[in-house]
């Protein structure tokens, strides 16, 4: 299945296959977002050309799309088998639990389906994985989950670590992408080297209704999803109430609205509908957050104007230290 089929092969297609497509094929190529993808498709063509390695980092704040990222990046560069060697021109992994210079040269091998990931020394294993990345012809390296480091390590091995991410710019010739909450900054500001290699810093914010203008990327955005969920109709997407609902039910995290979606598809499809209702959108909304769902559905018919930052809703101090506000926000 592709992603750009035709809304109408999808009649009669079983659940499964349609779920399937949701959680591996299913991406939108909204602006905010194509913007990253084009920088890192730029900033990658000139590691290639000249050989020396690059990076940078994109910060978001929990759910807003850095996994999401990484999808479209794995789904439109993918490993090309047609060869003597497969050709891998992305590799991506998550900080290990216990991240440190050894373990991050193996998750990196791991990414790279290497028979060797565990074996040896620091330095066996990340000369291991250069020699492995340039046989492959990587060309970006997607690290998600940055903001883990300093949550697990000390300032000593947040250093290591981060000279490690050092050594692989020098090594590799790649761009190396960095994802990760805004605390994930500490790791590149903690060691002054890596500092100045990642100057580039990116930015993935949550969707918001404080001006016409974001109102209308918000807009874009879930017809851009209509347009690509696998039902064979249009939904009520269009419906200007329902995108305000979307965003009180979702703080306009991308991660949400998305899981809002896949449910209400889902909901739809078990009834043998081919376009997703208010109904099924109220549905999917108590599936996602359960027991916090009570008494405060936007769906519903009396359902709130709000955001459910209160205490015991969904998103009651969201906001934090590693996940601060980025923008202004409409409540």
């Amino acid at each position: 299945m592709k992603d750009l089929r035709q809304k109408n092969d999808w009649k009669g297609v079983p659940w499964p296959l349609r779920q399937r497509y949701m959680a591996n094929e299913l991406h939108v190529p909204h602006p905010p977002l194509m913007r990253i993808v084009k920088r890192i498709y730029e900033v990658a063509t000139d590691c290639k050309n000249t050989g020396v390695g690059d990076a940078m980092i994109i910060v978001g704040g929990s759910g807003s799309g850095k996994s999401h990222l990484i999808k479209i990046i794995r789904l439109q560069r993918p490993v090309d088998h047609s060869g003597d060697i497969s050709v891998v021109p992305v590799v991506s992994f998550s900080i290990p639990s216990s991240p440190t210079q050894r373990s991050m040269s193996s998750a990196l091998l791991a990414a790279l389906e290497h028979p060797k990931s565990n074996r040896g020394n620091a330095t066996e294993m990340f000369n291991r994985a250069i020699t492995q990345l340039k046989a492959v012809g990587t060309e970006i390296i997607m690290i998600d989950n940055l903001h883990d480091i300093p949550e697990r390590r000390r300032a000593g091995g947040v250093m290591q670590v981060g000279n490690w991410i050092r050594d692989l710019i020098d090594q590799s010739g790649c761009l190396i992408v960095l994802l990760g909450t805004p605390l994930a900054k500490m790791v590149t500001e903690a060691n002054s080297q890596l500092r100045r290699r990642v100057a580039k810093q990116l930015v993935i914010d949550y969707f918001d209704i404080s001006t016409e203008k974001n109102i209308g990327v918000l807009k874009r955005f879930l017809r851009e999803l209509d347009a690509r969920i696998p039902l064979a109709e249009d939904s009520c997407f269009s419906d200007s109430s329902v995108v305000l609902k979307l965003y009180w039910a979702t703080l306009g995290v991308a991660d949400y609205i998305f899981r809002i979606i896949k449910e209400a598809t889902g909901l739809a499809v078990a009834t043998g509908e081919e376009k997703i209702s208010l109904q099924n959108l109220e549905e999917a909304f108590v599936l996602v957050f359960q027991d916090s769902a009570k008494g405060i559905n936007p769906f519903a018919l009396s359902g709130p104007e709000r955001l459910l930052d209160g205490p015991g809703e969904p998103f009651h101090n969201w906001f934090d230290e590693s996940n601060p506000r980025m923008s202004g926000r409409a409540h």
